[in-house]
């Protein structure tokens, strides 16, 4: 399967395509592995009581009927992101990483609406700060 020829040595096509398939299917295994065993992990430590607590959100309405956890966090689909610009600074202190920043985000909004949604987790807004305009530059009023 395989011969030296002078300071070489060749390989077979049936050994070749041997190693391919080694090669490819220990991948798949790899990936695989890790795939599965770090969703467990995550699984498994949700009801870890020595895991950090969830930081409180917005209290939820009162309902008679329980709400499934919302795992579809993409945007509306009448809004389309058409340019981000972020200006982040990070202030890296003992026991306080945090960073003060600055978003302006260009969307097409395909349909009329009366809301734009955007996710924020764990980041403070300071509300006074947030403008909607229009392209012109027209400023639309924002109301709860």
């Amino acid at each position: 399967m395989v011969e030296k020829y002078g300071d070489r040595y060749l390989v077979t096509k049936q050994l070749a395509l041997t190693l391919v398939v080694f090669a490819l299917t220990a991948c798949t295994a790899v990936g695989l592995l890790v795939y599965y065993v770090g969703v467990a992990e995550v699984e498994d430590s949700a009801g870890d009581p020595t895991s950090e607590p969830e930081p409180a959100g917005e209290p939820e309405p009162e309902s008679s009927t329980v709400q499934a956890k919302v795992t579809d966090v993409r945007l509306p689909r009448h809004l389309v992101p058409l340019k981000y610009k972020l200006e982040l600074v990070p202030f890296i202190i003992p026991d306080n990483f945090t960073i003060r920043g600055y978003a302006e985000i260009e969307m097409n909004c395909t349909e009329s609406a009366f809301n734009v949604t955007l996710h924020a987790a764990d980041i403070t807004i300071e509300n006074d700060t947030v403008t909607v305009m229009e392209k012109e530059g027209n400023d639309i009023d924002i109301f709860n």
